[in-house]
């Protein structure tokens, strides 16, 4: 585990579904200018972002990871302070985080080569968005070694992009579909918008009903994934969209299913009553973004795991469970080894004690009065915590399995 990783798998509750700092804790920088490029109707235009942190003066931490969200709309409608995008980056700023909401170029012609080069744009503004934090990340304290990207709808598609498009796979379509290539027309991929150069690497995607374009996809460009999807959605499928055969987007399903073929952990929340847009609102946005920190958090920590619900989980990756006391007890309990793989041992036990055991999305994988009918070897690798009651005081322990 890096520096960095080792630094935000903290034992408080930052970074978890937990609101570390208050809304009144949290600076808002609106309309930062990152870029200017031509729009669909040839008109020159300048492109900001809205950039929410906790309050320099209040937060203790010198540099903070980044998530970029970028707003839905079908590449024509939309905006950065549009539906829950601004509770979603105040909640990920609540928890530690900086984040970023993205304006980008919107407008095409209803056509299929109008549509796709709407997308190309929207890449090239999110690429240009990218190198521009990376810029100015002192100003915000912003670790540019950690940086995640999320979306919805259009911009989970333009978020995606930021991780698994390049130039000649981005072209390749667009000349199928024409003769001709996009960067022909719009320019290249990553020198849009502002003459910055700095490189950047996504750590991890936050998918909301998004999708990836087949062609793009590659084994060795895959990141933790943590995503949302209705089972009804008509609008992005939340498996292969198949009615184009040139053009055959990934949906939430099909990507989880691929991330995790290939050892990379995925977790996916499906509404199998749910169509285009799930868990909206002001409590549906607080959900999403709890789980997409503690699944954040698991990455840091190097513990993530991969994760298929038709449920409503509400995560409890904070230091103990809501229910949970934590009042320390006379005996000192300590776990060894941990991490573990295949079980661990408790130091400290009197032999009267009640154990309870939940993973870190706030689930029972166990109660008992002895820890010898705990069946560890069928536990997934992540986090999970382990509650000692005796006495009527409790305490809880950070377990990890690798």
């Amino acid at each position: 585990m890096g520096a960095a990783s080792a630094q935000y798998c903290t034992v408080n509750d930052r970074f978890t579904e937990v609101e570390f700092f208050t809304p009144n804790q949290i600076d808002v920088a609106l309309d930062v200018p990152y870029a200017q490029a031509v729009d669909f109707q040839g008109n020159l235009q300048t492109l900001y972002m809205d950039v929410y942190f906790p309050k320099l003066q209040v937060d203790p931490a010198q540099k903070r990871p980044f998530v970029l969200m970028i707003h839905g709309g079908g590449f024509i409608s939309g905006n950065k302070q549009a539906g829950d995008l601004p509770a979603l980056c105040e909640g990920f700023a609540q928890r530690g985080f900086v984040c970023a909401s993205l304006q980008y170029r919107l407008g095409h012609d209803n056509t299929d080569e109008g549509k796709y080069l709407a997308r190309y744009r929207a890449s090239q503004d999110a690429r240009a968005a990218m190198r521009f934090v990376v810029d100015k990340a002192n100003l915000a304290r912003i670790d540019t070694a950690w940086m995640f990207a999320g979306g919805q709808s259009a911009g989970s598609f333009t978020a995606h992009s930021l991780v698994y498009s390049d130039q000649s796979e981005m072209d390749a379509l667009y000349l199928a579909i024409t003769g001709s290539t996009a960067s022909s027309i719009l320019g290249d991929l990553n020198t849009s918008g502002n003459n910055l150069t700095h490189p950047f690497t996504i750590k991890g995607l936050f998918n909301n009903w998004g999708a990836v374009p087949d062609n793009e996809i590659d084994v060795d460009e895959m990141v933790p994934t943590v995503a949302f999807h209705g089972e009804l959605d008509q609008t992005v499928f939340i498996d292969i969209d198949t009615s184009d055969p040139l053009y055959q987007p990934y949906g939430s399903r099909a990507m989880h299913n691929l991330l995790v073929q290939n050892g990379v952990c995925s977790e996916l929340t499906v509404d199998t009553l749910g169509g285009h847009g799930i868990y909206r609102g002001s409590a549906g946005a607080a959900f999403r973004v709890s789980r997409a920190s503690c699944f954040f958090k698991s990455v840091f920590c190097n513990t993530c795991s991969s994760l298929y619900t038709e449920q409503t989980i509400t995560p409890q990756c904070a230091t103990s469970p809501p229910s949970a006391k934590t009042i320390v007890v006379e005996t000192d309990y300590s776990a060894y080894p941990n991490p573990f793989s295949m079980g661990f041992q408790v130091e400290g036990l009197q032999g009267d004690e009640h154990f309870v055991v939940w993973d870190v999305y706030g689930k029972q994988v166990f109660e008992g009065d002895a820890l010898e009918g705990m069946k560890t070897e069928q536990w997934a690798g992540g986090m999970y915590l382990l509650k000692i009651e005796r006495e009527g005081k409790e305490k809880v322990l950070r377990l990890v399995k690798e």
